[in-house]
């Protein structure tokens, strides 16, 4: 009787712990809401385009076709297999991916409406891409393969967008959709594990779009060949872009030392990194990059600017003694940085001691935006291009500086920081100066403006950090 009295209690028990748990919030359940909320967020900003910009109206097919967008990916997000070529550790971000880039040119639209039809040709090329993409990563997740029915299909979604926008020609037309899944693969195969599947989406979406800008303003500048999509566009920005879409061709080119480097020994051995890299392959690493910068990128940037690029820069920076002194102050506030923090022998958490450079980047950039932001939204440029330089060293084990730059990248990652490429730096750099560098596309501003281009550095030098630590 007593063990028949247990057996019914612990019965009892298990039951009550089954019905317990469907109330429990899962992962799985928490992931959901959170693909959820972002469908609601990009339903929102096309509903509030629709009230702010009447003439959006007759875009009605492109919002749809974004809606669907992000509805399959939230619903097939899940279904990509994971791969050795993503960042592991972490959720791949499909739906984030997707909708990264639609939701910041919807956002931009509602700023300036007046750009309506150049953005809707942005926003049409991101949705093609993303929906190229989305359909790759379900057949293949590593992206080592073409396969005949992906080429297929964009053909078939290059031709939807000839008949969208007719004035691009249609041999242009129909591979414009597969550049940005040729831009992944590249991403992918050429720094394995740096990314996830949503960050090379992103990317992949937004070099494409840079690289379209690119021509455009070539094609003006340099011939009087105008489009629907070709903008104004100072000096400065377009120095800003010639730099982003240098940097993105350097490392293209420069990716093969990155992938014949050897694999075989641990990572982050510093004592390995000074004997693996002779000094035959340094010498050509260094002929290589100097050369694509000084007989490539500079003249084609001068080109376009009518003038040497390194004689506009000296004008530009000394052209005004307030930039000279911010260009002093930035001297400064680096110097003491790279001099006393971290503090040596500090006890303090490594979360917390990131979280400080953080903190530093709100002093370097808030001054610039207040009292010079056309200086400024070109020192993110060629800042962004620097790191970008100097991580390619680093991943590349090109002697005599990578030992010296994996010591100091080895004190802050953590395990999140797995792949080839460390980007966290660089992302939270890009993550300010993004509204800056969109700056030029806004309209009229109200009384709010300076929280604008402000935005990046405030949400990474206080939100980021206070969130972090409390």
């Amino acid at each position: 009787r007593v063990a028949s009295m247990r057996r019914e209690g612990k019965e009892e028990e298990e039951d009550a712990a089954a019905a317990a748990l469907p109330t429990l919030p899962t992962p799985q359940r928490i992931h959901v809401w959170q693909e959820m909320l972002l469908c609601i967020i990009a339903m929102s900003t096309s509903l509030a385009l629709l009230v702010h910009t009447p003439q959006v109206k007759q875009h009605m097919p492109d919002l749809v076709c974004l809606v669907l967008l992000l509805l399959l990916g939230a619903l097939c997000g899940s279904r990509v297999s994971f791969s050795r070529m993503y960042r592991a550790g972490v959720d791949q971000g499909v739906l984030i991916g997707c909708a990264t880039v639609p939701i910041l040119l919807l956002a931009l639209l509602i700023r300036s409406p007046q750009h309506v039809h150049v953005i809707f040709f942005y926003l049409d090329l991101t949705i093609a891409s993303s929906f190229l993409l989305l359909l790759d990563a379900l057949r293949s997740s590593s992206f080592d393969k073409l396969y005949t029915r992906s080429l297929l299909l964009s053909f078939i979604v290059g031709y939807c967008f000839f008949l969208r926008f007719p004035w691009i020609p249609l041999f242009l037309s129909l591979p414009l959709p597969y550049c940005s899944s040729i831009i992944i693969r590249l991403l992918l195969n050429g720094s394995p594990r740096s990314f996830t599947l949503g960050e090379a989406c992103i990317l992949a979406n937004v070099l494409t779009s840079l690289m379209v800008d690119m021509v455009s303003t070539s094609l003006d500048r340099l011939y009087s060949i105008r489009s629907p999509i070709t903008r104004e566009m100072s000096d400065v920005d377009l120095v800003v872009l010639c730099l982003i879409v240098g940097t993105f061709l350097t490392a293209v080119v420069m990716s093969p030392f990155v992938m014949c480097r050897d694999s075989t020994t641990p990572k982050r051995s510093s004592q390995h990194l000074e004997t693996t890299s002779s000094a035959g392959r340094s010498l050509l690493f260094f002929s290589l990059f100097g050369s694509l910068i000084l007989l490539v990128l500079v003249p084609s940037a001068s080109t376009l600017l009518r003038q040497n690029l390194g004689l506009w820069v000296f004008d530009h920076v000394s052209s005004s003694y307030e930039r000279l002194a911010l260009l002093a102050y930035w001297v400064i506030v680096m110097g003491v940085c790279l001099k006393f923090y971290p503090p040596r022998h500090s006890s303090l958490p490594r979360t917390v001691i990131r979280k400080g450079y953080h903190v530093v980047a709100l002093l370097l950039f808030c001054p610039g935006q207040l009292f010079q932001p056309e200086m400024l939204r070109l020192a993110y440029a060629a800042a962004t291009a620097l790191l970008v330089s100097l991580e390619l060293i680093r991943a590349s084990r090109i002697r005599p500086f990578s030992a010296s730059l994996e010591r100091v990248v080895a004190v802050h990652v953590d395990e999140r920081d797995s792949g080839v490429f460390i980007f966290t730096h660089i992302y939270l750099l890009v993550g300010c100066a993004l509204p800056s560098w969109l700056t030029p596309y806004q309209g009229p501003r109200g009384r709010f403006s300076i929280l604008e281009p402000l935005a990046g550095a405030l949400i990474v030098g206080v939100a980021d950090p206070a969130a972090s630590v409390y």
